[in-house]
This record gives structure tokens, C-alpha cells and sequence, in this order.
């Protein structure tokens, strides 16, 4: 299961959060059809595109901005300079 927190962190923030309290820690997205899932739960939840931290770095699931800026690509990731209004922590969604 996802659990997203919604209080704003930095990435070490959110990936202490996600190792505390026995969480699975911080969520990965492995395959396509993994970021297919995690995308239609976040939907689903109504969690705000591009406000989450996924693995090593920032991962926006959302791909509706393009030009310059910070990327929202699916297979960018990229230091971004403002904390995500939320945090995402998952066991591998299969």
C-alpha cells in the first residue's frame, strides 16, 4: 500500500520519514507498468502532480509540462529547489 504524508519535506526528510515507524521506505517505480499503478492511485487519491518524492531524487509521474523549467518526465529526475507538499512510501506495488 501507498502511504502519503502531507506535510511538506525535503528529500532526506522524506526518505527518514519513510524508514521510520516500520515503513517500507521510500518508493521505487521499477517498470512502466509499476508507474502506471502508482500514477492512477495517485490520481485516484487526488495527490497533486509533481509533489512527491520517488527513489535517489525528486520523480514527477506527471508528463503535462514541458519547455523550460523543472522537468515533470516520468524518467527525468532532478534536484528541484522546493520541498513536495507530500511524501510517498511503498512495498514494490505488484
Amino acid at each position: 500500500s501507498i502511504h502519503v504524508s502531507a506535510e511538506a519535506l525535503s528529500w532526506q526528510e522524506a526518505l527518514d520519514y519513510c524508514n521510520e515507524e516500520n515503513r517500507a521506505g521510500i518508493l521505487n517505480i521499477d517498470s512502466e507498468a509499476e508507474l502506471e499503478e502508482v500514477d492512477s492511485e495517485l490520481k485516484r487519491r487526488r495527490v497533486p502532480p509533481g509533489s512527491l518524492w520517488v527513489g535517489l531524487g525528486p520523480n514527477h509521474l506527471s508528463e503535462r509540462q514541458t519547455g523550460p523549467g523543472p522537468s515533470h518526465c516520468p524518467a527525468d529526475t532532478h534536484t528541484a529547489e522546493a520541498a513536495p507538499d507530500y511524501v510517498m512510501d511503498s512495498d514494490k506495488l505488484r
